[in-house]
């Protein structure tokens, strides 16, 4: 202090301040103690600094007054711009929705209901940028009760058959030389099994631990389901066009291209007996065993439908018509069999006396003839248009299910209650027919036609295999009794199984989904996503 304090030293009096608050520049005691110091420092008037502090401390009050200001301004701006971005989202994803849902009733109505029900998940999303809509929700409440698709599953190529397995819980698909057994539940693909070409059948054995396949690659192969490990070989001379278990598993026999039956033991892989038509004929069309195995019938191009003894190989009968026989099957108590023939009839006969029973007429060919779960019907397809419900014991016709082109295959449900049938009907269509009042439940409908469809051990569902690439599964029995996000979830987890996600043709009859090919509809971006990507940032 020296040369500052040149008389004395400068004394301050601070005793009176006892705390923290008493030593404040706003203190009326504190503040002129420190002017008193500074102006002996700094040798100007204690007057001056006071009001000079007081002016910095005026003008870093206004600037921070300023940026304060400025700050809320800017604030409220992001908010207002933010909300009327947010406004202007949810107005477009409420017109979007509208359109989305009025897409959905248009491709419901076309009966293709994998996309009515996409596009009605994405009509009725229920977010903060895209509140649910009545229309959607109506909308998709309309198509899940429509609709009985409940489960997709996909190829790479055509799918030529498909069955479920005995317990209901999968199904195994034949695409070209692919074989695939998928969980009915999740839709997910277990286990994939490979020939060298085109694949004709596949089917599960009786207890579902098996599967048998026959392909054009001259074999039949019988395959672990669980593994899909190969576990026998069947080979021939000539494509293997079928091929089923025995009732017990222990057997199959196959239809290779040729004028034979084989019967083969499926634990050894060895051939029992050869059952032979005569060398004339091109093939043996289908193979069938009776329910106690100790029979099989074969349909025939030479006109015949011939019974045969397991064990020996023996012809025990021949069921003569006019014209190549399409099928033939046993009834469920194996006393008689129906075959169906180019000859415009099909007829059922009585195995114990090998006599014709009846005799069932259509205008033309018969394609298939089955009998009824409790043997008093039998249904056939024809290509006069029809399938035809006839009485077995009188031979008269119950039903004509109608239809726009010719019927290649009708089959009844396990338990009666149900009739499905393959038409070409512009192309190939399935329907659902019940057998009280015989009136048509649905229509089964594929971007391509139907080759095979087969129903669940219970009844209550139907599987389609198709040229689409796809083996579908439709469920009659499904009941609409959920709401809101319930709705959407219950028809994402029951009715979109392996069919949530938009496909390219989604996209060309709703150009405005262009971009999203591939998008799962039941696992939607967030609104935070969706909200970034309208503002400019990222991609949705």
């Amino acid at each position: 202090m020296q040369g500052k304090c040149k008389s004395e030293p400068l004394y301050v009096d601070l005793r009176w301040a006892k705390s923290v608050d008493n030593l404040s520049l706003r203190h009326s005691q504190f503040r002129p103690a420190v002017l008193d110091i500074a102006a002996r420092f700094l040798g100007r008037p204690k007057d001056e600094l006071d009001g000079e502090d007081v002016q910095q401390h005026r003008r870093f009050r206004a600037i921070a007054r300023t940026v304060t200001i400025a700050l809320t301004l800017l604030t409220l701006l992001l908010i207002v711009g933010i909300t009327g971005l947010i406004l202007q989202i949810r107005e477009t994803e409420r017109k979007t929705s509208q359109l989305l849902a009025a897409q959905s009733k248009i491709a419901s109505e076309e009966g293709n209901y994998g996309r009515a029900l996409r596009f009605a998940v994405l009509a009725a999303r229920d977010t903060v940028l895209s509140p649910r809509s009545v229309e959607g929700e109506l909308q998709l409440a309309r198509s899940a009760h429509a609709s009985t698709l409940v489960a997709q599953f996909t190829h790479k190529g055509i799918v030529n058959t498909a069955a479920f397995s005995p317990d209901g819980t999968k199904v195994v698909t034949a695409a070209h030389d692919q074989v695939c057994i998928w969980d009915v539940a999740t839709g997910k693909e277990r286990v994939r099994l490979r020939h060298e070409e085109f694949v004709s059948s596949a089917v599960f054995s009786p207890d579902g631990t098996k599967v048998v396949t026959a392909s054009q690659d001259r074999t039949a192969r019988i395959w672990d389901a669980a593994t899909g490990n190969e576990q026998v070989r069947l080979r021939h001379e000539a494509p293997v066009t079928s091929v089923v278990f025995s009732p017990d598993g222990r057997k199959v026999v196959t239809t290779p291209f040729d004028q034979t039956a084989r019967i083969w033991d499926v634990a050894t892989g060895k051939e029992r007996v050869q059952l032979r038509h005569e060398k004339s004929v091109m093939y043996v069309r289908s193979a069938v065993f009776s329910p106690d195995g100790t029979k099989v019938v074969t349909a025939s191009e030479d006109r015949t439908a011939r019974i045969w003894d397991v064990a020996t190989g023996n012809e025990r009968a021949r069921l003569r018509h006019e014209g190549s026989v399409q099928s033939a099957a046993f009834s469920h108590e194996g006393t008689k069999v129906v075959t169906a023939s180019d000859d415009r009839t099909a007829r059922v006969w009585d195995v114990a006396t090998r006599n014709e029973w009846v005799r069932l007429r259509h205008e033309e060919f018969v394609s298939s003839a089955v009998f009824s779960p409790d043997g008093t019907k039998v249904v056939t397809a024809s290509h006069d248009r029809t399938a035809r419900v006839w009485d077995v014991a009188t031979g008269k016709e119950r039903a004509r299910l109608r239809h726009e082109d010719s019927v290649s295959s009708a089959a009844f449900s396990p338990d009666g209650t149900k009739v499905v049938t393959i038409a070409r009907d512009q192309i190939e269509i399935a329907r659902i027919w019940e057998t009280v009042t015989w009136k048509e439940l649905e229509e089964l409908r594929h971007e391509e036609g139907v080759n095979a469809a087969a129903f669940s051990p219970d009844g209550t569902k139907v599987v389609t295999a198709s040229r689409d690439l796809t083996a579908r599964i439709w469920d009659t029995h499904w009941l609409m009794q959920y709401h809101g996000r319930e709705l959407t979830r219950r028809t994402c987890r029951e009715k979109l199984i392996g069919a949530s996600h938009l496909t390219a043709r989604d996209i060309e009859a709703s150009p405005m989904l262009s971009g999203h090919e591939g998008e799962d509809v039941c696992d939607p971006p967030s609104w935070f996503s969706r909200l970034t990507k309208s503002m400019g940032f990222g991609s949705w």
